[in-house]
């Protein structure tokens, strides 16, 4: 049976969610403050895959705050803004092996 899952990911920093196997990860947003994103996940497999995902403000130089990351190896998923448009975030992601 699939579901689709919520989870909350941290302003300005990284944040691993863990998922079923073969899930899709479909969108981030704001929810009240906060930045969440959604999973479409097999409810009936255990929650064993671990993403990472990192979120960045606009204007920031990505060397200054993921050093020794390289955004090249995460997806860019969905832009996402907080306090009624004052910060915006870009949320990354990748799988983590």
């Amino acid at each position: 049976m699939r579901v689709i899952y919520k989870n909350k990911i941290l302003p300005d920093d990284t944040t691993s969610v863990y998922v079923s196997e073969g899930s899709q990860i479909l969108s981030a947003i704001s929810q009240r403050g906060e930045i969440v994103v959604y999973s479409l996940e097999n409810k009936d497999k255990l929650r064993e895959e671990r993403y990472e995902f990192r979120t960045i403000a606009t204007g920031l130089l990505l060397n200054e705050i993921i050093e020794g990351v390289n955004i090249d190896d995460y997806t860019f998923l969905d832009t996402v803004s907080i306090y009624g448009g004052e910060l915006i975030y870009h949320v990354f992601y990748r799988k983590v092996k």
